[in-house]
Order: structure tokens, then C-alpha cells, then sequence
């Protein structure tokens, strides 16, 4: 170790119980995305299995367990930061369905102004405009008045 040159023999049946490893790894992550598991815990799953075989490739094939101190800590922190990444992207999908139901979403923006309009606060009519037969205006006053540029989803460009 340290600054030696010294060359390291790994016996080969090493290199082929690392590769069988990682061919069973590898089919333990196919076997999970098939099981059908919440988005959250087959992330967790699948970036735990890839942190194992990540670290068999970095440890025998790129000769890791070898080498000096230095490189086996950047390879650590490297490791380190990543999990982080993926810890900080697990809370966020964890928590998207609860956010997702109270944000500003298209869903969310439709049930309320059904529900205004159900309510009476909101009233809704067709544009008196003859040159725009498919625009609706928006009245939020009782009918005083009305605002205009509502477009019918069947007419409008986005689709």
C-alpha cells in the first residue's frame, strides 16, 4: 500500500465470484422493479444494490483495495455525496403525492373553481362575441362583470 509499487495477484476465481455477484445483483434489480414495490422503495432498493455493485467493481476490477489511502477516501466521499443526492431525491418523491394534492396543480386548480363555481362565487357563460364562439368569460362579482379569454379545451392550441 502507500507509495509501494508493488504488484497485487488476485486469484481468478476472485474475478468470477465478484462477476457472479454482480450478475445475481443484477437480476435482484430486475427482480425488484418487477415486484411492483411504491416508487420510494424501489429507488431505495435499486440505489442500494447499485451502491453494492459499484463498490465490487471499484474494490476488484479497478483495483481499489490495492491502492493508496487517498484514492480509497476520494472514492468514500464520492460515495458519501452521492447518497446524500439520492437521500435528498427519496424525501422529495416520498413527499410529491401530499405536495402535489395541495399545490398549484392543473387538478387541483379545476376542483376548485368547480367547486366556486358550484358555490355561486364564480359564474361562467359563453362569450356573447359572435368572432369567438369558442371562449368562455368569468364573472367573479355576480355577473357585474366578466372577464374574457377562457378558451374550450377542445378548441384551444396546447393540444
Amino acid at each position: 500500500m502507500g507509495n509501494s509499487h508493488e504488484h497485487h495477484v488476485t486469484p481468478l476465481s476472485t474475478y468470477f465470484t465478484v462477476f457472479g455477484s454482480l450478475i445475481v445483483l443484477t437480476f435482484v434489480t430486475v427482480g425488484v422493479s418487477e415486484l411492483g414495490l411504491p416508487a420510494t422503495l424501489s429507488i431505495i432498493v435499486a440505489m442500494a444494490v447499485a451502491l453494492v455493485k459499484a463498490t465490487l467493481v471499484a474494490t476488484w476490477f479497478m483495483h481499489l483495495i490495492h491502492d493508496t489511502k487517498l484514492n480509497i477516501a476520494l472514492f468514500l466521499a464520492s460515495i458519501w455525496f452521492m447518497s446524500i443526492f439520492f437521500i435528498f431525491t427519496t424525501f422529495d418523491m416520498a413527499s410529491r403525492g401530499n405536495v402535489m394534492k395541495m399545490s398549484d396543480t392543473f387538478e387541483f386548480r379545476q376542483k376548485k373553481a368547480d367547486d366556486n363555481v358550484r358555490a355561486g362565487n364564480v359564474k361562467v357563460r359563453k362569450s356573447e362575441d359572435p368572432n369567438k364562439p369558442n371562449v368562455f368569460e368569468v364573472s367573479t362579482d355576480g355577473g357585474t362583470t366578466w372577464a374574457s379569454g377562457l378558451v374550450a379545451p377542445e378548441h384551444s392550441s396546447s393540444h
